[in-house]
């Protein structure tokens, strides 16, 4: 009987079946994204594709957690962009903790299954007494509730796993270039978008009507001592150029450490590099 019901179940026209099912969720599909449309709900738009969009980043992690590892370094970036379109929504805040669990859940099965190597870093024992101090910490009687402690000890603790996965990601010279290279150009996109801005105004890559909490972030002006000329201060594709500051900063040794690699390593990447250069340069004085 088990194998007359298998048989009969391999017969099934799985090509119609296939198709009339697609038809079927693009239909609904289409209708709710019509919904949206005539509501002008373009906020609500937004998050149901970048649940899609998550979805399919997710599928794309649990296959290969080193492109998670780059996914979750653009969307740390980016994550600012989308709050500023989407009214400061903390939520988004949080993507990239939940991000970084299918990364990390990722990486583990790579491990299981032995694809990566890991370490046995020399400092482990400080730092699971710290972890053990972060514990206790969680309970402190005094705290007002429990949820500061925990939110303490997810932001001091939660991404240390990255240690392991930097160990296991930059495993060869090959590795080493993919990731400066993939570095640099998210940089070199950040920021010449933000001299964009500078030249474009604050109407460039800023909602027409930002969130209150974010209105003062970005719509800083240089002003000279006489107050004549004015100067708008970018944001690129943060919420306010202080954090556009310090990614600048970041960016600059960056491409300088990558330049002075491969200036005595090898001459492939040398332009990217010196493009990068003369782009952030500016930015950083």
């Amino acid at each position: 009987m088990r194998i007359a019901s298998d048989l009969s179940l391999r017969q099934l026209p799985r090509g119609p079946l296939l198709t009339i099912g697609t038809y079927v969720v693009g239909a609904f599909a289409a209708y709710e994204v019509a919904q949206y449309v005539i509501r002008d709900d373009f906020a609500g738009l937004a998050y149901v594709g970048m649940a899609v969009v998550g979805g399919a980043i997710v599928i794309g992690i649990l296959n290969n957690w080193r492109n998670g590892v780059y996914f979750f370094l653009t969307w740390l970036l980016f994550e600012d962009f989308a709050r500023k379109f989407l009214g400061n929504n903390m939520a988004i805040y949080f993507a990239k903790d939940f991000l970084a669990l299918v990364v990390f859940i990722s990486f583990l099965a790579a491990l299981r299954r032995k694809e990566v190597t890991s370490f046995r870093p020399p400092f482990l024992g400080p730092v699971l007494i710290f972890v053990w101090f972060g514990v206790l910490q969680i309970f402190n009687p005094a705290s007002t509730s429990i949820w500061y402690g925990l939110m303490g000890f997810k932001i001091f603790f939660y991404y240390f796993p990255m240690v392991f996965l930097g160990y296991a990601l930059i495993n060869s010279e090959a590795q080493l270039r993919r990731f400066f290279t993939a570095n640099i150009a998210l940089a070199l996109i950040i920021i010449s978008l933000g001299i964009a801005q500078s030249i474009l105004g604050p109407s460039f890559l800023n909602p027409a009507q930002p969130a209150e909490d974010l209105l003062m972030l970005s719509t800083l002006y240089r002003v000279s001592l006489t107050g004549t000329v004015m100067a708008y201060r970018p944001t690129s594709v943060f919420v306010s150029t202080g954090r556009y500051a310090d990614f600048i900063i970041v960016a600059w040794l960056l491409v300088l450490g990558y330049s002075g690699y491969l200036l005595l390593r090898q001459k492939r990447g040398r332009a990217l590099a010196f493009i990068a250069i003369a782009v952030t340069a500016p930015e950083h004085s």
